[in-house]
């Protein structure tokens, strides 16, 4: 088949959906912006194409025979690859979230290219101070209260603790606490990385 010949099957597997949806040709065609007459012939035009009889009209609406069933249910799928289609494209050109990170100085910080290959709708960017950060590692407690963190014990010979802190619980902020647990610290955590009193959730304090 040709490409004409696809696009006319793909617009009346559409119009069909809409139809059966509606139940009447009528309402179909005031939902779409397409006189009922025009609409009709596209049905007529897509039963020819196929050699089935899709839809039973009554002066009560359209009923669907079992043939115009299958072609509906597809008409559904194709919806939804549409949609896909669409969702993947406003993605490609939306502009990446900015997840602000302040790293204490006297701590090593590994790569996070991983996390941004993974994630490349958020951007990573380190900011001197803590003021500026939405996500911070610190090895010393933080001073604000509004934070939420967790305190993890870190290293192999020196025990040294570093907290992992949230200003807020945007998914940007938890996607990144969730990589730095499961990439990073592992690299470096004990045979117990968490003592007793510490948590796994950046919301529990």
């Amino acid at each position: 088949m040709s490409i004409k010949s696809d696009v006319s099957l793909i617009r009346g597997l559409l119009y069909l959906h809409e139809v059966i949806a509606h139940k009447t040709i009528n309402k179909a065609a005031e939902a779409n912006g397409i006189k009922p007459s025009n609409l009709s012939v596209l049905i007529t035009e897509l039963e020819n194409q196929v050699n089935a009889k899709l839809l039973i009209r009554t002066p009560q609406g359209c009923l669907p025979t079992a043939m115009g069933k299958v072609f509906c249910n597809l008409a559904g799928e194709l919806q939804n690859f549409i949609f896909e289609i669409r969702e993947s494209s406003v993605a490609a050109h939306a502009q990446p979230s900015v997840l602000h990170v302040f790293v204490a100085p006297n701590l090593d910080f590994c790569d996070c290219s991983e996390f941004e290959q993974k994630f490349p709708e958020i951007r990573l960017e380190p900011v001197p101070k803590q003021q500026d950060a939405d996500f911070l590692i610190l090895n010393t407690p933080p001073k604000e209260t509004n934070l939420s963190y967790s305190e993890f014990n870190i290293g192999s010979n020196i025990k040294q603790k570093i907290w992992l802190c949230c200003r807020d619980s945007k998914a940007e902020t938890l996607r990144f606490f969730d990589f730095i647990v499961a990439k990073l610290l592992p690299i470096y955590a004990q045979s117990m990385p968490l003592s007793s009193e510490d948590s796994d959730s950046p919301c529990a304090k």
